[in-house]
C-alpha cells in the first residue's frame, strides 16, 4: 500500500512539472549498460573506514537481498557468492540491459576473482546461447595511479586470456570493450598513452573517461564516457550518457538526493540521448549511495545503524527497464519541424513516464 501511494505521488510530480524537450533518437547502435562492484566479501568494503558489520558499515543503505526482512547479518552480501551473483543476474536480467561494466583491479584482485566465477555462471545460466546481459570491465588502475605502458599491455594479454575467450565478454566490432578510469590530473598524456595501447595491442574497443579538450583528440579512443553519479544526468553526444538515481557517500551528507520521480525524468532524457552507450550509475556503489539494486536505508542510533525506511524493492530497477525498454514504442518519433517534433517528444515523454509508473503499482497489488 504504501509502495503504490509513493508511486501515485511520483505520477503527480511528473505531470505537474513539465519535462524537459528532447528529439526522440533511433534505437540502432545504442548500447544500455550499468557501472558494477563485485567488491564486497564477507564483510570486506562494508567494513571501510572502521565499521563494524553488522552492527555498522560503510553505507547509509542495507541490501535488500533476502526475503528475510531487515536482516544486516542476512543483507550484507558476499559478491563471491553463487547466491549473490545468481540473484544479480537475475535482477540485470529483469532490468533489461544490454551490458555490465565491472570495476577491475588486475590479475589476481579480489574483483578478479569475482569476475571469473560471475563468467562461469552466467555463461551456465544460458546454457550455450548467447548471454542476455554481456560483460566488460572498468580498467580501475588509471583511476587511482598511472599504470605503465608495460602494466597496462600486460594486464589486457591478461583480460583477453581469462575472459575474451567468453561469450559473456561485452564486443563492439568484433572487439572486447574496456571501460577505463581516469583520475582528476589525468589529461591528454593518458589519451595518449591509450591510444598507443590501442595500437600495439589488438582486439579490444576502449572508452575513455572524458576531460576537458578531449574532443579535440576524440579519435584518440574508440569512445568516451564520463563517470560522475553525484550528478543526476549528462550526455556526451555520440558518445554516451547517464542517469544516476542518488549519491550519498558513506560518510558525508547526500550530495543528490534519492527520487524516483527525478531518476525516471533522467531515464527518459537518457532514453532520448544522442549517445552509443546509455549508462546507469549505479547497479551497486552502496559506498557512494548510487545504485539501484533493492535497499533499506538506514540511520545511526547508539552505535548501531537501525532501519529508517520500507525497502524500495525493485522501484529503480522497473524505472530502468520499462522507461528505457518496454515502452520505447510510445515515443513519437518527430517527422514534420523541429519545434513541433520537441513538442510532440516532450509529451510523449510523459505518457512513457506515466504509463511506467502505472505499470509498476499494478505488479505490486
Amino acid at each position: 500500500m504504501r509502495d503504490s501511494l509513493s508511486l501515485a505521488l511520483i505520477a503527480f510530480i511528473i505531470f505537474t512539472v513539465p519535462l524537459p524537450i528532447h528529439h526522440a533518437a533511433s534505437g540502432e547502435n545504442k548500447h544500455i549498460g550499468a557501472f558494477f562492484y563485485p567488491s564486497y566479501g564477507h564483510y570486506r568494503s562494508w567494513n571501510t573506514s572502521s565499521h563494524n558489520p553488522p552492527v555498522t558499515w560503510a553505507s547509509h543503505y542495507l541490501p535488500d537481498f533476502k526475503p528475510v526482512g531487515f536482516s544486516p547479518s542476512s543483507q550484507l552480501y558476499d559478491s563471491m557468492s553463487e547466491e549473490t551473483i545468481r540473484w544479480q543476474l537475475s535482477l540485470m536480467k529483469k532490468a533489461m540491459l544490454d551490458f555490465i561494466i565491472a570495476s577491475w583491479w588486475g590479475p589476481r584482485s579480489f574483483e578478479d576473482q569475482t569476475l571469473q566465477r560471475t563468467f562461469k555462471i552466467a555463461g551456465e545460466e544460458d546454457l550455450g546461447v548467447s548471454p542476455s546481459v554481456k560483460w566488460c570491465i572498468l580498467y580501475e588502475k588509471e583511476g587511482q595511479s598511472n599504470p605503465s605502458f608495460d602494466e597496462i599491455v600486460n594486464d589486457l594479454k591478461y583480460v583477453k586470456e581469462v575472459f575474451g575467450k567468453s561469450d559473456v565478454y561485452f564486443r563492439l566490432d568484433e572487439r572486447l570493450v574496456v571501460f577505463v578510469m581516469a583520475d582528476p590530473q589525468d589529461n591528454m598524456e593518458y589519451a595518449e598513452k591509450w591510444r598507443e595501447v590501442r595500437r600495439v595491442i589488438s582486439g579490444f574497443y576502449t572508452v575513455l573517461k572524458v576531460f576537458p579538450g578531449f574532443v579535440r583528440i576524440k579519435e584518440y579512443s574508440d569512445s568516451w564516457f564520463q563517470y560522475a553519479p553525484a550528478n543526476r544526468f549528462e550526455c556526451h553526444e555520440g558518445f554516451s550518457a547517464y542517469a544516476s538515481p542518488g549519491f550519498w557517500r558513506y560518510d558525508e551528507g547526500p550530495r543528490l538526493e534519492r527520487d524516483p520521480s527525478e531518476f525516471a525524468r533522467a531515464l527518459t532524457r537518457l532514453h532520448y540521448a544522442p549517445a552509443q552507450f546509455l549508462l546507469i550509475e549505479t547497479w551497486n556503489n552502496w559506498l557512494e549511495g548510487s545504485q539501484i539494486e533493492p535497499a533499506y536505508q538506514v540511520v545511526s542510533r547508539e552505535d548501531s545503524y537501525v532501519q529508517a525506511s520500507t525497502s524500495y524493492n525493485t522501484t529503480y530497477i522497473d524505472l530502468v527497464r520499462i522507461i528505457l525498454r518496454e515502452e520505447a514504442n510510445l515515443a513519437v518519433r518527430p517527422s514534420i519541424t523541429h519545434i513541433v517534433a520537441g513538442t510532440v517528444s516532450s509529451i510523449s515523454a510523459g505518457i512513457l513516464i506515466a504509463v511506467s509508473i502505472v505499470k509498476i503499482v499494478r505488479g505490486r497489488e
